[in-house]
C-alpha cells in the first residue's frame, strides 16, 4: 500500500505583490506487477482488512530543505501520464461549480513531486511559496499531498500511477473539502520512487492579474474577494530587501 502524506503551507505573499483583499479592486504598485510500497501500517493482514475504507492523508509529511531547485524547462506536451491526471482532474473539476482546475497549481504540484522523487520528501514551505510563484500562481495559501511508491525499472509510468490511484483520488476528496477550491495535480518519478502531488487552495480572492515581477513604473492588479473585508493592502520588493506599499485605486467603488 502507498503511504500518502500532506503538508500545508502558511499563508504568503507573492514575490512581487501580495494582496489582502476585499470586493472588486484595482491596485498598482511602483516598482508488470508494482513494486513494494511503502507503507507504515502493522501487517498485510490489517491492510486487508481496511482495505475497503477510505484512505486519509497522514498529517505529518515529511519536507526537505535544499539550498536550490532548478526548475524542469516548460514542454510544449505533458507526457502520458501527467496528461490523463489532468484530463481527469479537469473533468472531475468540471462538474463542481465550487472548485476548478488550476494549471498554475498544476505546475508546482509536478514540480513538488520531482522534488518528492529524488528526495524522499516534500519541498519546505519556503519551496512550496517559490514554486507556486514561478509557475504564476496567485493563491494565498497552498496546501500539497502527495501519494507515494517504490518502482522498479521494468514498470511503466501507467502501471505506477495505476498503483496509487485510489490513494490519489482519496486526497483530490480530502482537498475539495471547502468553498472557492482551486486544484492542481502533478506526476513525477524518480530513479526508485514514483510521486504524484496534489496542490489545492482555498481562495480568499480571485486575482485576473498577478505578475511575479514588475517590469516598469506601474503594475495593475485587480480581482474580487469572496468574503468581507475591511481594508486592501498590497505590497510589493523593493531592490533585494526593501518592501514598499502599493496604493489602491480610490476610483473603484468597493
Amino acid at each position: 500500500m502507498k503511504r500518502v502524506q500532506s503538508a500545508t503551507s502558511r499563508m504568503r505573499g507573492a514575490l512581487a505583490c501580495g494582496l489582502i483583499i476585499s470586493g472588486f479592486l484595482t491596485m498598482s504598485c511602483g516598482g508488470g506487477g508494482l513494486g513494494t510500497p511503502v507503507s507504515q501500517f502493522p501487517s498485510r493482514d490489517a491492510l486487508d482488512s481496511a482495505a475497503d475504507d477510505s484512505a486519509t492523508p497522514s498529517p505529518s509529511g515529511k519536507m526537505i530543505e535544499l539550498d536550490q531547485w532548478q526548475m524542469a524547462a516548460p514542454a510544449a506536451e505533458l507526457d502520458a501520464v501527467n496528461q490523463s491526471l489532468t484530463d481527469g482532474l479537469r473533468q472531475r473539476l468540471s462538474a463542481s461549480d465550487k472548485a476548478k482546475f488550476s494549471p498554475e497549481l498544476a505546475c508546482a504540484a509536478r514540480e513538488a513531486a520531482r522534488i518528492y522523487a529524488e528526495h524522499d520528501a516534500l519541498p519546505d514551505f519556503g519551496l512550496q511559496d517559490y514554486l507556486v510563484m514561478r509557475c504564476g500562481g496567485s493563491a494565498l495559501s497552498v496546501q500539497m499531498a502527495v501519494a507515494y511508491i517504490e518502482t522498479r525499472p521494468d514498470q511503466s509510468d501507467a502501471q505506477v500511477q495505476s498503483g496509487m490511484q485510489k490513494f490519489t483520488d482519496d486526497m483530490i476528496d480530502a482537498g475539495l473539502q471547502g468553498p472557492h477550491i482551486t486544484m492542481g495535480i502533478g506526476f513525477a518519478r524518480g530513479a526508485a520512487r514514483a510521486a504524484t502531488v496534489i496542490a489545492h487552495s482555498s481562495l480568499a480572492a480571485e486575482i485576473k492579474y498577478a505578475p511575479v515581477l514588475a517590469t516598469g513604473s506601474e503594475v495593475k492588479i485587480s480581482g474580487t474577494s469572496f468574503s468581507l473585508a475591511d481594508s486592501i493592502l498590497g505590497v510589493i520588493t523593493s531592490g533585494q530587501y526593501g518592501v514598499a506599499l502599493c496604493q489602491p485605486d480610490r476610483s473603484v467603488k468597493l
